[in-house]
């Protein structure tokens, strides 16, 4: 999901389909090595949503200095899971 003024980032989303009646007793998530890559352009920020039918239409996207000027790491977490109720 994407967030007004934010990076737009590349991302992965998978799906896995499992016979009716599994039960899952664990998951676990992994990824390789981290590499850095220095950019010559800001990456591109997300639009803000807007309303169908609304006549007020963004001309520009404005960026969220706070995630573009922070020193921390965006986003947060890597990996996020659905959780589906029981």
């Amino acid at each position: 999901m994407y967030s007004g003024g934010k990076p737009v980032l590349p991302r992965y989303t998978t799906t896995i389909e499992l016979p009716f009646g599994s039960i899952i007793q664990d998951i676990h998530l992994a990824y390789d090595e981290v590499h850095t890559k220095v950019l010559s352009k800001k990456i591109t920020p997300a639009p803000y949503p807007v309303i169908e039918g609304s006549s007020q239409v963004p001309l520009q996207t404005v960026i969220d200095e706070t995630v573009y000027t922070s020193k921390e790491l965006y986003p947060d977490q890597w990996i996020t899971t659905l959780q589906v109720a029981d």
